[in-house]
């Protein structure tokens, strides 16, 4: 009777400080991950500019290898074909950052996240100056599409107007077609920051931001000190079960 007494409290605490101890470990490999992840993200941005890579290789490219990667190209911008991505501005509040194709040789484009707009001027009228003609060199961050999430509104192609960038679609949405142009599989994030601030006579690039969160050695400490904690409930446990046994035998 005494055996199954502990048996019982035995087998349920060992898989779950087993559980408890595998979520930690887990949490371990992640932190390192991550941290790995980060300075290798450090490193590229703070890396020198180098040439777009050749359009033969687009296909086969790893975002894992170039995402963030500083580039420059050549090339003409498509201002009748601007695509917007809405944005909150943490200074300036809701506006869009500009898509804007970027015609590479007459028959590849890349799709350029030129940067930040108001609200107010959406319309090409109201930034006329940056409305930039003619081929242009132009420098910025190589980044891949990211995936929806339950909480954003639909796309509205129909106005030109995205909550979740698609390359392919907003390339169809621009008028260039797939299977007549070469669009490459990442967006290229200016890094042009113009001296005019507000109203803005072109967009504000520079608007890339490395949103890379650690928590990861939080839950370390989480889950191994829930497991430490469940040790200590069952050590305490079985001493108190000890205790009132040699209690019981002293009284017989």
């Amino acid at each position: 009777m005494r055996l199954r007494l502990y048996l019982i409290p035995t087998l349920i605490c060992l898989p779950v400080f087993t559980f408890l101890l595998s979520l930690g470990n887990w949490q371990m490999e992640r932190l390192t991950w991550k941290k790995s992840l980060i300075e290798v993200i450090e490193a590229r941005l703070a890396a020198p500019l180098q040439n777009i890579p050749e359009s033969g290789e687009w296909k086969n490219l790893s975002s894992d290898d170039y995402v963030y990667q500083p580039v420059f190209l050549k090339g003409v911008f498509d201002h009748q074909a601007e695509q917007f991505w809405f944005v909150h501005h943490e200074k300036f509040g809701p506006g869009y950052q500009v898509i804007t194709p970027f015609v590479i040789g007459g028959e590849r484009i890349v799709m350029v996240n030129r940067g930040y707009i108001p609200a107010s001027q959406q319309a090409p009228v109201t930034r006329q100056d940056g409305q930039i003609s003619g081929e242009v060199r132009l420098e910025g961050l190589m980044v891949w599409p990211g995936e929806r999430n339950i909480f954003e509104p639909p796309n509205e192609p129909d106005n030109n107007l995205w909550f979740v960038k698609d390359i392919n679609a907003m390339a169809k949405n621009a008028g260039y077609e797939d299977n007549s142009w070469l669009i490459a599989p990442f967006f290229v994030d200016s890094l042009e920051t113009p001296e005019n601030v507000y109203p803005v006579q072109a967009p504000i690039g520079g608007q890339t931001r490395v949103n890379l969160p650690n928590r990861h050695l939080e839950y370390v400490v989480t889950w191994y000190g829930l497991a430490l904690a469940l040790v200590i409930v069952y050590v305490q446990w079985l001493i108190k079960q000890t205790n009132r046994a040699k209690s019981e035998n002293e009284t017989e």
